[in-house]
């Protein structure tokens, strides 16, 4: 299941703000692990308004072979 949300960042100078800690990690082989991934479709855009401010820390890690990806900003997304 892929989480989604809607928000209003009117009041906000940064449409996703972290100030904390993202982490994924994966022990299964070949696989790819994403902390943090933002991607629209090609019917739907994703607009991250006043763009992405990370004070915190955004992190993926792997113990076997594959590959490890802390923040993917993907196809049709706008900032």
């Amino acid at each position: 299941m892929v989480p989604t949300a809607t928000c209003n960042a009117t009041d906000q100078p940064y449409g996703f703000i972290n100030g904390g800690s993202l982490s994924a990690s994966m022990s299964l082989a070949s696989q790819t692990v994403v902390g943090l991934a933002i991607e629209g479709t090609s019917t739907t855009a994703v607009f991250v308004e006043g763009g992405i401010l990370n004070s915190g820390t955004l992190s993926a890690t792997r113990t076997v072979d594959g590959t490890a990806v802390a923040i993917s900003i993907g196809d049709n997304v706008q900032t």
